[in-house]
């Protein structure tokens, strides 16, 4: 058995990537079957075929915005399997009597409901408290990587203004509304739901 690993697959233009290599990626089009195709290499000349034994294994972030930009011609060659967040990997970690997992589990259910479930936080981030359960740790892990990632989704340009009804003041308040139903307007406050 062979296997291709691309990671994060979706952040290039994937349809130029493969080019004339997306219809031999079928199963059917590969070395030794019977509807077999082969491609003509553009430097060399030589004829190239998929093997039949080739895994091709694609990685991507869903909350990668790029996501939509796989055609589908594309998407019809590979199985899509999510990966979901696992808290339980992280049973048995505390920190000053906080169980990691809950705390985990805790911001997901959130993010879920106030921005949406593909910007749910992995439980890799906190893997290194196995080994390490020191306080400053966690804030470490929340400063240079949980804080920076979620303020992603809070400055996407996917939000739009809208003007309300003029109030009895004669002002009208703006308010923007974003993916997945998120209210940033001042009067009802960051992240609640619209």
């Amino acid at each position: 058995r062979r296997v291709l690993i691309i990671d994060e697959i979706n952040r290039g233009n994937v349809s130029k990537i493969f080019g004339e290599l997306i219809t031999p990626l079928e199963d059917s089009k590969r070395a030794g079957k019977e509807e077999a195709l082969s491609a003509t290499l553009p430097y060399s000349g030589e004829s190239f075929s998929v093997p039949a034994d080739l895994y091709v294994i694609g990685t991507m972030n869903t909350a990668d915005r790029s996501l939509t930009t796989l055609d589908v011609a594309l998407r019809r060659r590979f199985w899509f399997e999510e990966l979901e967040p696992q808290p339980d990997q992280l049973s048995g970690i505390a920190i000053e009597g906080v169980s990691i997992s809950d705390l985990l589990a805790g911001i997901n259910e959130r993010l879920e409901l106030l921005v949406d479930r593909d910007h749910r936080i992995g439980h890799g981030y906190f893997m290194p408290l196995a080994v390490d359960e020191r306080l400053e740790a966690l804030r470490s892990i929340f400063r240079r990587q949980i804080i920076p990632y979620l303020r992603i989704p809070m400055m996407t340009p996917t939000c739009s203004e809208q003007s309300t009804p003029m109030r009895s003041d004669n002002s009208t308040p703006t308010i923007l509304r974003c993916a997945g139903g998120v209210d940033k307007s001042p009067a009802r406050g960051l992240g609640q739901a619209g």
